[in-house]
C-alpha cells in the first residue's frame, strides 16, 4: 500500500517531467518552451545523482522563475533573500524558516513537490555563495513539508529521530524526472550576443585605415612600423562609434619580422558594446616548404602591413593594457577589471573621470556604521592622482593614491558614522586632484535609531 502511495504521487509531477531516468530521454516539448523564458538557458540537463550537485542556484530549476509569477516564484524567492540575509540584515527568524517551508508544501502543486524533493537531496547551502552552519537553515523542515503534504504523514516525526533517512527511503524508490538549465558559459553567451550585431560598415571603415597607412615607407620603412601602427590607432580613436581601442605592443611575440600586431576595438552599436580584434599582418611575406623540409621565406615587400582577419574577442585591451601597464601588488586592491568592470553603469561625467553616480540618497539607515562601494573610470591623459576630501564624521577610505591610469575603473568606500538618535545628513565627499582640481560626491539620508 505504501509503494502504491509513492507512484501515484510522484504521477503529479508527469505535467512537467518526464518518468524515464534514462538521460538519453527524449525532452518532452513542453519542457523545451521553458528555453524560450529563460535567455541564459544554455541546454536542458536530466537531474541524476552526479549532475544534482551542478545546480548553483534554485532558479535553473525549469519551473522556477527570479522574477516571481508564481506563488511558489514568490515563497523560494523569501527563503533565498532570509538565507542571503543572514544575520547582518535580518535577525535569523527560525519559525519564519519553517513557515516557509510549510507554505510551499501547502501549495500541493507537482511543482512544490517537486521543489520540496531537489531541496532535500542538495544542502541549501550549495545554492549560495555564504556557509550555513549544520542545521542553521537544515533541510529537517524541508523533509517535514514533503512527509506533511506529499506522505500524509507516513513518517512519525516527532518520535521517529531518524525520519530524515525514512522520508528520503520512501520518495527514493521512484523519484522523479527533473530537468534543470545549464547556464550558458560567459564567453559564449557574450560571443552569441555579440554575434547578433551587423558589424560590417564598421569593419569595413577599420580596413580602410589600416590599408591608408599601411605603407611602411612613407613612415622611414619597416623599422619604423610602429609609427604606422601609431597613426593607425590615432586615427581609429577619431571614430565616433570607437569607444577604445589599443594595440597588444606588449604581448611576447617570437619574432618581429616575420609577425604580426593585432589591433583591439570596442565599438558602440546602437548602445551596444562590442570588442574585437583586427590583426595586421607586418610585410608582404610568405612561407613555404624548401628542400630536406627546410622553412624558406620566400619574401616579397617588407615595407608594407596587411590587414589580416577581424573576429570578436572580449577582454582584449584590457589585458593589453595590463601587460604594458605592470603595477604595483597594492594598487590592484582599489582596480576593477573585466568582467566586473564592464557591468558599471556609469551615470554622470565630472572633467575627465566617469562616475556612477555624483547624487546619492542612502534613504534610511538604521545601523549606526554604514560602508558603501562607489565607482569611477579615470579617461584623461594626464599624470595625476588622489587627496580624499572627507565631511567629518563621515569619511572616504580604501582608495588608490597611485597615479591613476587612463580608461581604468576604480573603487573606493565611503564610511558614515552617527552620533545621535535621529539624523538627517546631507554630506559632501571627494577627492582633491593633483592637478588642483576637485571630484565632489554628494550623499543624502536620515539616520532612523533602532535602539
Amino acid at each position: 500500500m505504501q509503494n502504491i502511495f509513492i507512484i501515484i504521487l510522484l504521477n503529479i509531477c508527469f505535467v512537467q517531467f518526464v518518468q524515464s531516468q534514462n538521460n538519453s530521454a527524449i525532452i518532452p516539448d513542453s519542457i523545451k518552451k521553458v528555453l524560450l523564458n529563460k535567455p541564459d538557458c544554455d541546454t536542458l540537463i536530466l537531474v541524476t545523482e552526479e549532475s544534482i550537485h551542478h545546480i548553483n542556484s534554485p532558479y535553473q530549476l525549469t519551473f522556477l522563475n527570479e522574477i516571481p509569477k508564481t506563488r511558489l516564484d514568490t515563497l523560494v524567492n523569501k527563503l533565498v533573500n532570509l538565507l542571503n540575509a543572514g544575520d547582518q540584515d535580518l535577525t535569523f527568524n527560525y519559525s519564519y524558516q519553517k513557515d516557509l517551508f510549510d507554505s510551499i508544501g501547502n501549495l500541493r502543486t507537482k511543482e512544490a513537490f517537486c521543489f520540496l524533493y531537489i531541496l532535500c537531496e542538495l544542502s541549501f547551502d550549495e545554492w549560495t555563495d555564504k556557509p550555513i552552519k549544520q542545521g542553521a537553515l537544515g533541510s529537517s523542515e524541508c523533509f517535514i513539508a514533503l512527509n506533511k503534504y506529499f506522505l500524509n504523514n507516513e513518517i512519525n516525526t516527532s518520535t521517529n529521530q531518524n525520519y530524515n533517512w525514512d522520508i528520503r527511503e520512501l520518495y527514493a524508490k521512484n523519484p522523479p524526472t527533473v530537468y534543470y538549465c545549464a547556464p550558458i558559459d560567459s564567453e559564449e553567451k557574450y560571443l552569441r550576443f555579440a554575434g547578433l550585431v551587423n558589424t560590417e560598415i564598421y569593419d569595413s571603415e577599420l580596413i580602410k585605415i589600416i590599408n591608408r597607412y599601411s605603407d611602411l615607407r612613407e613612415f622611414g620603412g619597416f623599422v619604423e612600423y610602429k609609427s604606422a601602427l601609431d597613426t593607425i590607432l590615432k586615427e581609429v580613436n577619431k571614430l565616433e562609434y570607437v569607444v577604445d581601442a589599443y594595440f597588444d605592443n606588449c604581448q611576447e611575440k617570437t619574432a618581429i619580422y616575420p609577425g604580426s600586431s593585432t589591433l583591439g576595438v570596442k565599438l558602440m552599436i546602437n548602445g551596444k558594446s562590442i570588442e574585437k580584434c583586427y590583426e595586421i599582418q607586418v610585410g608582404d611575406y610568405s612561407i613555404k616548404k624548401g628542400f630536406l623540409g627546410r622553412n624558406v621565406e620566400n619574401t616579397g615587400n617588407f615595407d608594407k602591413l596587411i590587414y589580416k582577419k577581424n573576429y570578436i574577442k572580449r577582454g582584449f585591451i584590457d589585458h593589453q593594457r595590463e601587460l604594458c601597464n605592470p603595477i604595483p601588488k597594492r594598487e590592484d586592491l582599489w582596480k576593477v577589471n573585466f568582467p566586473k568592470a564592464s557591468t558599471i553603469v556609469f551615470k554622470d561625467t565630472i572633467g575627465e573621470f566617469l562616475v556612477d553616480s555624483l547624487f546619492n540618497d542612502l534613504g534610511e539607515i538604521t545601523y549606526r556604521n554604514k560602508s558603501i562601494i562607489k565607482y569611477f573610470k579615470y579617461i584623461g591623459d594626464d599624470t595625476i592622482h588622489l587627496v580624499n576630501i572627507n565631511d567629518d564624521p563621515h569619511f572616504i577610505t580604501e582608495f588608490t593614491d597611485y597615479n591613476l591610469v587612463k580608461n581604468q575603473v576604480y573603487q573606493f568606500n565611503v564610511i558614515f558614522n552617527f552620533n545621535s538618535i535621529n539624523d538627517k545628513f546631507n554630506s559632501s565627499m571627494g577627492f582633491q586632484l593633483s592637478n588642483g582640481e576637485k571630484i565632489m560626491f554628494e550623499f543624502t539620508g536620515a539616520y532612523i535609531s533602532q535602539e
